[in-house]
């Protein structure tokens, strides 16, 4: 719209400002309310980050399997979202196996096969407490604990762990498929050799 006079101008800019200015400065607020809020959750998880990786530090730097429990459960209550948690129940259990207490070993890796942040934390838990429950002579409830399908990178160490739960169930056909699977899938670092000396124990016919 053309205006004759600056005169006018002002006055129709004065109107526009008084029909839209509230819901303008609503927006601007508004705005800058969830900049300001975005800024403060980066920072509240930047402050939750740094106090999950203090008490993971000290998981690991104790050699008190008590200290490591009682960090391990300050992370799973308050930080049970952060990949510390996660990591700091891999070392429990490590020191729980290494005291022999297999059953406190198999609930610690329980817990991280299910609740870790990270997909491959929880993949090395639930492979180690598949071999924690075959160690506890609980075969059935270790091919149990095994995943559906193998996370990437995990396939020839899942059919390996397969291969010897099911070896120990006697069923040796079954375990050789198992071990072949696992020396398919095999990377340059798996002892490839080892799995080779399986699959040859359990040849047809062969006595074992």
């Amino acid at each position: 719209m053309a205006y004759e006079t600056d005169e006018q101008q002002v006055e129709a800019l004065k109107e526009w400002w008084s029909e839209n200015g509230r819901s303008i400065m609503f927006g601007a607020g508004l705005g800058l309310a969830v900049i300001l809020g975005w800024q403060g959750y980066q920072r509240y998880l930047g402050s939750q980050a740094a106090d999950a990786s203090d008490l993971y530090g000290a998981v690991a730097a104790s050699t008190e399997l008590s200290a490591q429990q009682s960090n391990f459960e300050a992370l799973k209550s308050d930080y049970d979202s952060t990949p510390y948690a996660g990591l700091a129940g891999l070392v429990v259990a490590k020191s729980q196996l290494e005291a022999a207490d297999y059953a406190a070993a198999e609930t610690t890796l329980n817990w991280v096969s299910e609740n870790a942040a990270e997909s491959d934390i929880q993949a090395i838990a639930a492979l180690r407490r598949a071999r924690v429950l075959l160690q506890l002579e609980r075969p059935e409830d270790a091919l149990a604990a095994l995943p559906a399908v193998a996370a990437p990178g995990f396939v020839s160490l899942q059919a390996d762990i397969r291969g010897n739960i099911l070896l120990a169930q006697g069923k040796r056909a079954e375990a050789r498929a198992a071990f072949e699977e696992a020396l398919e899938a095999a990377g340059p670092v798996a002892d490839r050799q080892l799995l080779q000396i399986k699959i040859d124990d359990l040849a047809e016919g062969s006595k074992g």
